[in-house]
Formats: C-alpha cells, sequence, structure tokens
C-alpha cells in the first residue's frame, strides 16, 4: 500500500463478513490484508470519484516485517492519524446509534469474529464525504454521504484502537451535526471550523 494513497485505501468495506480462517497475525487491522474473503473499496462505490473529500490527516504509518524487504511477513504496524471523531453504540448487526441521537447509521463489520456484540460502545473516525445519487422523474438528485472507521479502543489512556468495521451516512441533519456541511447546488464541501478533531493511533 502506497502511503500517498493510504488514506482512500482505508476506505474498504465487507459486504458479507465471515470469521477468521486464521488466528496467526497478518496485518494491522486497518489493512484488509488482515481478514479473509472479499472487500469492496470505497473508490469504488463511489460514483465521481473526483467529488470525494478526504477528511482524515496522516501523521505516521509504520509496517514491521520480519526482514528488511517490505515483502517479508507483517509483524506489526500502526497508523497515527488526526480527524474527526465521535462515540457511537451498537444496536443490530448492521445498525449504529450515534451518542445523543436516537437515529441508526449503517454499520458493516469486518468480520464474525472480530465484531462488537450486543450494544457494545465504539468510536467512529471519518474518512471521506461523497455523492450519492438518486434518479427521480428522469432527473438526478445528490445525496449526502459520510464514510469511516468503526474502532474499539484497546488503551483508551494511549488513545490506541483498532479496527472492528466501516460506517455509511446519509442523514443530512446527522452529517451536519457532526460538523460536515455539503452543498447540493454545487457539490461542494466544508467542515464547521469549531468541529473537534482528536489524535490516535490504529494498530
Amino acid at each position: 500500500m502506497e502511503i500517498s494513497h493510504l488514506r482512500e485505501n482505508l476506505n474498504w468495506m465487507v459486504l458479507e463478513p465471515c470469521a477468521k480462517f486464521f488466528n496467526d497475525f497478518r496485518a494491522p487491522s486497518w489493512s484488509w490484508a488482515c481478514l479473509d474473503g472479499p472487500v469492496i473499496m470505497g473508490n469504488v462505490m463511489a460514483e465521481r470519484r473526483a467529488e470525494t473529500v478526504e477528511w482524515l490527516s496522516i501523521i505516521d504509518v509504520r509496517v514491521q516485517t520480519s526482514v528488511f524487504d517490505c515483502t517479508g511477513k507483517v509483524l506489526g504496524g500502526y497508523i497515527i492519524a488526526e480527524g474527526r471523531l465521535f462515540e457511537a453504540q451498537c444496536c443490530s448487526d448492521s445498525g449504529l446509534k450515534i451518542k445523543d441521537d436516537e437515529r441508526e447509521t449503517t454499520f458493516h463489520p469486518d468480520s464474525l469474529d472480530r465484531s462488537p456484540v450486543g450494544d457494545a460502545e465504539v468510536s467512529c473516525l471519518v474518512l471521506c464525504s461523497r455523492w450519492t445519487y438518486l434518479c427521480e422523474s428522469d432527473k438526478e438528485h445528490r445525496r449526502h454521504c459520510l464514510e469511516g472507521l468503526v474502532l474499539e479502543s484497546i488503551d483508551h489512556h494511549n488513545a490506541t484502537y483498532h479496527r472492528t468495521g466501516h460506517f455509511t451516512i446519509h442523514n443530512t441533519d446527522v452529517i451536519s451535526g457532526l460538523g460536515f456541511i455539503g452543498n447540493v447546488q454545487d457539490g461542494s464541501w466544508v467542515m464547521d471550523e469549531n468541529t473537534p478533531l482528536t489524535t490516535i493511533t490504529i494498530i
């Protein structure tokens, strides 16, 4: 994975999660290489890739391999990133409720054996905003879309997490409440200047 394309390569999801075949460590949780089974990339889901706006800032990334060659066995790795982090709660196998908001958003768990269970609390990190398109009465309409990672805390004191899934939000009010405003007329996106940003580590 090239660092220059790392942000967009973090935006993948699993449509049909399954249990892992092997328990041995293969890759960090933010990489699709840690899973068994197919994934779909966010840039494939985006009808018009040029309209996707990335909101995550990558501060540092490290991957440790067993040899100096980067193609060797992966022993560990992490990403340090800054972005919009918000809290949510699992409410079903495919739904999340944002803290202080009763509306449900779409949740795609990465695997059956690593998915949060019951009403577990999780953190969500915004990756990007984009537009989806609906055709009504022969007219095309833009629809807001916010995407990101669902994370579980493994060290709250040091703000360290591992990835457990992917979220998608289409509700305009929810998206604006998180600090992201999309202009349906010209297709532009802005982030409110008061939107809090958090620096975290994902392993």
